[in-house]
């Protein structure tokens, strides 16, 4: 919640800065969902297909890794 939190107030900022695609790399998984707004508005309609690839890649990734990860206790 707080990384999505953080996304959402620094993303006209880190848009401006470092580029749109530095926003989707802040959103991480949720960049296909919750901080898409934010990435349409702040860095533009033509990152909407990159933000849904990384945000799905992302979360199918965690499905996969973490319990792999959790085993080695």
């Amino acid at each position: 919640l707080i990384r999505e939190l953080i996304t959402m107030l620094t993303s006209p900022l880190v848009g401006k800065k470092f580029g749109p695609i530095s926003i989707i790399s802040g959103g991480g998984a949720t960049a296909c969902d919750t901080t898409l707004p934010f990435v349409i508005k702040y860095g533009g309609e033509e990152y909407i297909v990159p933000a849904i690839i990384s945000g799905l890649t992302l979360s199918v990734a965690a499905t996969i890794l973490v319990p792999l990860f959790a085993q080695f206790k």
